[in-house]
């Protein structure tokens, strides 16, 4: 097995996004995004091998928010994300799904806020990456798990004021 960084001669990525935000009432916000890219990596003698790999590669993600109060501010978001298979050099990989949750509510006239979220809730978000070339087989799973709580509170004293931007010269 040849693990070493590839000799890449060639890369080429070109993609092109779309989204698409919707207002549903007061009450529920949307956010459809679409990402499609082609992807080529080539080299003419990699360990005397060549290899000159091209993929498409989808992207879909998702956000929605739903207002559950208003006074006191509670808002509530799903967002789910797929992206299809890829490639990253000879290594390919595997699609990923990734599911994530979050609540979080402004209180004593915004002053406060409290957050919790749960990302990655399914535990595919991390890809299983593979490499077929010339006699190599190889699998590579991190069995890294991307799940995690994040609990976050934050208190804006009184007389506080956010300072503006300066633009740099």
């Amino acid at each position: 097995m040849i693990d070493q960084v590839e000799n890449i001669k060639k890369t080429q990525i070109v993609g092109a996004n779309i989204a698409f935000p919707v207002q549903i009432g007061k009450r529920f916000s949307l956010q459809f995004q679409g990402h499609v890219r082609y992807q080529q990596y080539a080299t003419d003698n990699w360990h005397g091998m060549s290899y000159d790999n091209r993929f498409w590669q989808f992207i879909f993600n998702n956000s929605n928010d739903i207002t559950l109060s208003f006074k006191p501010l509670i808002i509530f978001n799903a967002s789910v994300q797929y992206i299809s298979p890829g490639m990253a050099g000879i290594y390919k990989y595997y699609d990923t799904w990734n599911l994530s949750t979050a609540i979080k509510g402004l209180f004593f006239d915004k002053r406060l806020t409290v957050g919790i979220s749960l990302s990655d809730i399914l535990e595919k978000a991390t890809p299983t990456m593979y490499v077929r070339q010339g006699n190599q087989y190889y699998n590579r799973n991190s069995n890294f798990y991307n799940r995690f709580l994040q609990v976050a509170i934050t208190y804006q004293f009184r007389g506080y004021k956010q300072r503006e931007e300066k633009d740099i010269n």
